[in-house]
């Protein structure tokens, strides 16, 4: 089986996968060098291939913004008069304003991977990006369209900290016969995982 986790973070779904899946394949990628640093631990597991990089809807180097709650880094500023947003600098004890610190990192898109690596297909398409699920599948439309795609995961965010994408991102999966299968809610925060499956 082929994996893909994108935003793996420090690879807390990588180690799920392959405790489920030991024999399977994941290509792993997270922008954030430090934190990628933690995450090439990793690739001394079997199948396991990190790469430092963000995916999105085109390719190129564009701004990423680090945090210190490093799960939430992204490409995607979020609105730092939200509610949501001032809530966790408050529990972090830090000034709303100054949350984030902007570097440049290396965008690809799915599709571009998927060409470079001659991928045949995807089992599992995991989307952790805060913010940017739907441009991540905007990157991925030629994969849809071949149908390599069978499940997508994505993380669903019902706070205020950006304009909800959740109604595109549906119209997105249902155009190429996607319908959700099941949802996973976090214990803390305002936002889950939702698991849509391509039908026959």
């Amino acid at each position: 089986m082929i994996f893909f986790d994108i935003g793996a973070n420090k690879g807390q779904t990588i180690f799920s996968l392959k405790t489920i899946f030991p024999h399977s394949h994941i290509y792993s990628f997270e922008p954030d060098p430090i934190i990628f640093n933690k995450l090439t631990k990793l690739n001394s597991l079997a199948d396991v291939h990190c790469y430092n990089f963000a995916v999105g809807k085109s390719a190129g180097l564009f701004p990423f913004y680090v945090s210190p709650l490093d799960e939430t880094s992204t490409l995607f500023l979020p609105d730092l008069e939200s509610d949501w947003h001032k809530r966790k600098a408050a529990i972090l004890g830090l000034d709303p304003t100054k949350m984030y610190e902007r570097i440049e990192v290396k965008v690809i898109t799915v599709d571009e991977f998927v060409m470079r690596e001659r991928i045949q297909f995807i089992d599992l398409l995991k989307i952790d990006v805060e913010g940017g699920e739907l441009e991540v599948l905007q990157g991925a439309e030629a994969s849809f369209r071949k149908g390599i795609v069978s499940v997508v995961q994505f993380e669903s965010h019902n706070d205020d900290l950006r304009p909800s994408q959740k109604g595109k991102i549906e119209q997105f999966l249902q155009k190429y016969n996607f319908s959700k299968e099941s949802i996973i809610r976090h214990s803390f925060g305002n936002f889950q995982d939702e698991i849509w499956i391509k039908g026959i």
